[in-house]
């Protein structure tokens, strides 16, 4: 009646856990706690039952147990034999957990529950749980007695523990093969095989210390004073590893099957009993509105950067330009172009031709060890530069390309050349250039998600200049900045990103490894030929000015010295972290972007 540990819970009965453990208990990763829940109490009296005793009552005896103790020892040893019997068909053995302090309350719950010699004869514990039947002790230990002082052989706590125990250690061995063997017994609780196979409840003192890695637990009694959160998790946690692992790989959509373990005692402070449950958050849609493509917004899908290294480029000294004019040639002559098979020249345009010259000056030169991508690029600036000036007479840019000025010319652009080493730049790495199957370029097409985010604007109705149905904001300072982007003349178009799939990558400069930046806003200015990666931030912290040094040191320089099509146009960086200037900063921005 007072509270549920197995089957469904009792009518009203809940309980909230952290994050991580329902993250935890989702993934089927943990078991599923239980908790005490009293129907009528907002308390549940064996939720923390050391604390709700008085200090005259704390204090316990193996003879004469405390009435609220032994009613709920009892009742967790029916709960007991409900787990044995089912574990008993996977040939596993479940263990419960008493944790108490001082050794004094151990002692007593220790005898009370296994047994014990009265200086006559000895007598039985609890039927599950007793080291003596039929009078006498059983071969091997059903219940534990374990304290992190084993190794204090001159603890006087120790030397009663040991006295207790002392029907199942060797009986020729020293005090340290004693304590060697009662730590096996205890470190094998639940292994198949080994000493503590058959263990099915522990008593321990101070035993968090211990690195234990028991899966079979199935209850948790705690005894004793539970003085922070921490020591709440520590105890829980010894009852929360899973016992069961598949055997084979799981069908899609299969899950693991449930495990359960009770938990009493223990006053959990995120996983309380007897509580009305908080309210449900509302979920709503978050969409991309069909019809509307025209304000798709786009983001190049970069996972890294090249930082490069310094690269030979030429620039065109007009001082050393000399007269040239190319030998006139017939329309229908065929041309055997530096690439490309032979054509006439009437069918090569003239931009082609500039860059027929421009490979070949380049191929040429590249004895010099200049063959980038960059070296090419400055090649073709010279060509386009040299065929302005006053001393070079060409009107027709193909005759260059004829086998009979095609070596002339090229002697005649290099010769005006100046050679000059340009700083490295640093640019993008496409994230198909790491993983053919990934997208080189993301966009607002397709989007389609429910979210509980308390902050959306607009509160009805569809946005004006974005593509989805609604932005999904962090905060109220978020809806604010959304409103504006909304209504501001120089916004083209706008998105929310959230859940979009598209960050900006940095490294941690502490640790090096890499991780990722989701900014809130992304902008089209009018025209369509800028971007405006936007964030705001009310409070500046050192992980936010690392996010904001990457993305104005990295991602903006790459995506602009970038000329593939993912990174049309040109794009800012506007961190904003003052509600009251954000119109004043995003008119700036606008204004920056269309000089």
């Amino acid at each position: 009646e007072f509270f549920s540990i197995s089957g469904t819970p009792c009518p009203g009965a809940t309980f909230t856990t952290s994050d991580p453990l329902i993250e935890a208990i989702e993934a089927g990763l943990t078991k599923i706690p239980r908790v005490p829940v009293d129907r009528h109490d907002s308390e549940p009296r064996f939720r923390n039952l050391f604390g709700r005793l008085g200090k005259k009552d704390r204090d316990l005896r193996h003879d004469a147990m405390h009435s609220e103790v032994q009613y709920l020892l009892q009742t967790l040893e029916e709960k007991y034999k409900i787990e044995y019997n089912r574990y008993n068909q996977n040939c596993k053995i479940p263990v419960m957990i008493v944790v108490a302090y001082p050794i004094q309350n151990a002692k007593a719950i220790y005898k009370h529950l296994a047994g014990y010699h009265d200086g006559e004869k000895w007598i039985s514990g609890y039927d599950v749980f007793s080291n003596v039947e039929d009078g006498k002790p059983t071969a091997s230990p059903n219940t534990l007695l374990v304290t992190s002082d084993m190794d204090n052989t001159d603890d006087a706590a120790w030397k009663d523990l040991a006295i207790e125990q002392e029907t199942f250690f060797p009986t020729d061995s020293d005090r340290r093969a004693k304590i060697n063997h009662i730590r096996k017994v205890f470190n094998t609780v639940g292994q198949k095989d080994q000493p503590g196979e058959k263990i099915r409840c522990v008593v321990s003192v101070n035993m968090l210390t211990e690195g234990w890695d028991a899966k079979t637990v199935t209850h948790i009694f705690g005894y004793r004073a539970f003085k922070s959160d921490l020591l709440c998790e520590q105890v829980a946690g010894r009852a929360l590893r899973r016992s069961y692992l598949p055997t084979g790989d799981l069908e899609q959509g299969e899950l693991l099957p449930p495990e359960y373990a009770g938990i009493f005692g223990v006053p959990f402070n995120f996983m309380l009993g007897g509580r009305s449950p908080p309210p449900t958050k509302r979920s709503w849609n978050v969409r991309t509105v069909e019809g509307k493509d025209y304000l798709r917004v786009r983001f190049p899908n970069i996972r890294s950067y090249d930082l490069g290294s310094e690269e030979a480029v030429v620039e065109l000294d007009p001082t050393k330009v000399a007269p040239y004019r190319p030998k006139p040639r017939d329309p229908e002559t065929i041309v055997e172009g530096s690439t490309g098979a032979s054509e006439p020249l009437d069918r090569v345009r003239a931009n082609t031709a500039i860059y027929r010259l421009a490979e070949h000056v380049t191929k040429v030169h590249n004895k010099r060890g200049n063959g980038t991508r960059e070296f090419f690029m400055s090649v073709l600036r010279v060509v386009r530069e040299w065929l302005k000036h006053g001393n070079v007479t060409c009107d027709d840019p193909r005759m260059l390309i004829h086998s009979d000025n095609l070596g002339a010319a090229t002697k005649a652009v290099w010769d005006a050349t100046v050679e000059k080493h340009r700083k490295p730049q640093v640019r993008p790495v496409f994230a198909d250039e790491h993983d053919p199957d990934t997208l080189r370029e993301l966009d607002t097409n397709g989007v389609d998600f429910d979210t509980t985010k308390v902050h959306k604007y607009p509160d009805d109705g569809t946005l004006e200049k974005s593509e989805l149905s609604a932005a999904a904001c962090d905060s109220a300072q978020e809806v604010d900045l959304a409103r504006i982007l909304d209504a501001h003349d120089g916004i083209e178009a706008w998105v929310r990103n959230h859940r979009l799939g598209w960050e900006i990558p940095y490294t941690n400069p502490k640790t090096g490894g890499w991780r990722n930046y989701t900014p809130d806003f992304v902008a089209r200015v009018k025209g369509g030929k800028a971007h405006l990666v936007i964030e705001f931030k009310g409070q500046e912290t050192e992980d936010a000015q690392i996010k904001k040094d990457a993305t104005e040191n990295l991602w903006i320089p790459a995506v602009n010295n970038s000329e593939d099509p993912a990174c049309a146009g040109k794009w800012f960086y506007v961190y904003m972290d003052d509600e009251s200037r954000m119109s004043v900063e995003l008119d700036a921005a606008v204004k920056e972007a269309h000089k």
